[in-house]
């Protein structure tokens, strides 16, 4: 997962705690905008209020998915349930299929077949065990989330990743090298020759588009009151010149969008080839297909940084936060999936609350059920595994519809959880991890002569073939050698780590390294890693917060 898709969920995990909790309490509260950045807005927003059965009565909540956004919805609802001593508490029930905390974000360790490790893992190895990230690798310092956590649990940071093995990297479009790319003076001067100013052009946009994102954390932003849904989230005017209107970002393709905007010597080229990488490794997509808000968070990974010990610590400190602040009121379940949810009314026919009930994920087998005030889905409705179904009965008139949110869909009978949000296309991805001896890719594989340089790094661009389709002819668009192994041996080996969006052959893999015989270890797995981000220009499709009444 790229450094966005982590700075979203955790922004879309803040803005659904908020607006649930204020659904479920009558209170207000003033958030200490020192401790953690939360919509301020939240103070002033007014909720339905939740009815409780009695005055002990504590909500509780389910969330699903203990990935990056389920992690962190749990921290925010239990920080803003202690923030004022006179709020009820809130019990939170986290229910996860996998065997760990983090979702995307997980690591693997080198020559142990195993890509899902469980959670807790980390005392039951040895201090120079090397843990490699699997998944979502980076994120950045616009992520104010995850930078602060990072602070409250004292994680150490680490900048960058790969490029152990000191070679330039390559741009790749599939059929030769266009660009070798180091840090002396000659290949500077070659990318100014090639490229011009364009790249302080397209810094300075993104930055703009970066600078619209940080304003939800100011006041001058959020004391325009809350919003309801994503598409008045994107209407809201930008509050300075130096930030993009996100609806502009959002229903616009990337490359012809920025194009129209800015002219310069170089650009189209700098677009298709260095923003086709940069959009490639993050999304899987190309500059002609991605919308220009996806463009320019691809743009933004300058100065990303990685959890030495795996990013995934960073969520499970979530939980773990939660827990502390919610007195023991926050319970993980591990490998568990939820399969099936019934709405429960009152008889009015108010909604009062959802049954759950959850299997052991390896045998499906019913493992219980429980009652619940609300419900937040935490993962992305077509990925969840088994489908859930949800329940609505057969609802009577609600004796005081004017207490009822109006911008809430009512439902008769059973649904699939995806019939409740908009279609969307996800990217399959294959990421491999290979460890071997070779000190950098075989430089004939890429069409360099015995006598010139190899690269030590390899990313492709799927934009910058005239006529030919680059996802088609590139076998992979990202080859980075993350780190060299601490080995007793006598050779040095390498761990790296490849993109495609096909599976790749141990003879493929052989070419790329000079012979099968150098491939010492390989670990293939695949993903829907992220929604393919083409631009959205009817708000229909968008899911909305609040996709029925208590389910988020």
């Amino acid at each position: 997962m790229p450094p966005s898709r982590l700075l979203q969920h955790t922004a879309v995990a803040v803005f659904l705690s908020i607006a649930l909790y204020f659904y479920l309490t009558t209170n207000t509260f003033t958030p200490d905008t020192e401790q953690l950045y939360i919509h301020e807005s939240a103070s002033r927003v007014s909720q339905v209020p939740f009815r409780p059965t009695s005055p002990e009565h504590i909500p509780k909540v389910a969330i699903i998915g203990a990935g990056a956004a389920g992690s962190s919805a749990a921290f925010f609802l239990s920080h803003l349930s202690s923030s004022v001593s006179t709020l009820p508490p809130v019990d939170i029930t986290v229910y996860e299929r996998r065997p760990y905390v983090g979702g995307r974000s997980t690591v693997i360790i080198p020559f142990i077949n195993n890509d899902e490790l469980p959670q807790g893992f980390e005392s039951t190895i040895a201090d120079d065990v090397e843990l490699v990230e699997l998944g979502a690798s980076i994120f950045v310092e616009a992520n104010r989330n995850l930078w602060k956590i990072s602070d409250v649990l004292g994680l150490e940071r680490i900048e960058g990743l790969g490029g152990e093995n000191g070679g330039k990297t390559a741009i790749w479009n599939g059929r030769e090298v266009l660009l070798m790319m180091g840090g002396s003076w000659i290949d500077k001067a070659k990318a100014l020759w090639r490229y011009g100013v364009s790249p302080l052009r397209v810094d300075s946009y993104t930055a703009k588009a970066v600078n619209g994102f940080l304003a939800v954390y100011k006041s001058a932003f959020t004391s325009l009151g809350p919003f309801p849904s994503i598409p008045s989230f994107l209407q809201r005017p930008p509050l300075s010149d130096d930030s993009l209107p996100f609806s502009d970002l959002v229903s616009n393709t990337f490359y012809p969008w920025f194009t129209s905007k800015v002219s310069s010597f170089g650009l189209s080229t700098y677009l298709k080839e260095i923003g086709g990488v940069a959009c490639g490794v993050n999304y899987g997509t190309g500059v002609n297909v991605i919308s220009a808000l996806g463009g320019f968070v691809s743009f933004a990974a300058n100065g990303a940084v990685h959890i030495k010990g795996g990013n995934r610590l960073m969520f499970s400190g979530f939980l773990e936060k939660a827990n502390e602040l919610s007195g023991g009121r926050v319970k993980l379940e591990l490998e568990t999936a939820v399969s099936y949810a019934k709405q429960l009314r009152d008889e009015r026919g108010d909604v009062i609350g959802w049954n759950v009930s959850y299997t052991d994920y390896a045998t499906g087998r019913l493992r219980g059920y429980d009652i619940y005030d609300a419900i937040v889905l935490a993962s992305p409705m077509q990925l969840l595994e088994p489908m859930i179904t949800f329940d609505f009965g057969s609802p009577s008139s609600p004796s005081s519809p004017s207490e009822k949110p109006s911008s809430v869909r009512t439902y008769d009978g059973a649904h699939k959880g995806i019939d409740l949000v908009p279609k969307m296309n996800f990217v399959h991805l294959h990421v491999t991890m290979v460890v071997t001896n070779a000190t950098r890719p075989d430089k004939k594989y890429f069409g360099f002569k015995d006598n010139e340089e190899g690269p030590g790094g390899v990313y492709g661009t799927f934009d910058a073939l005239d006529g030919e389709d680059a996802r088609e002819i590139l076998d992979f668009h990202s080859l980075n050698y993350l780190k060299r192994l601490n080995t007793t041996g006598t050779e040095d080996l390498f761990i790296v780590k490849f993109f495609s969006l096909r599976a790749l052959s141990k003879e493929k893999l052989g070419e790329v390294f000079g012979g099968v015989e150098n491939l010492i270890w390989v670990l293939r797995k695949e993903w829907n890693v992220y929604a393919e981000l083409t631009p959205v220009t009817n708000s229909k499709d968008f899911a909305d917060f609040r996709l029925a009444e208590r389910l988020y």
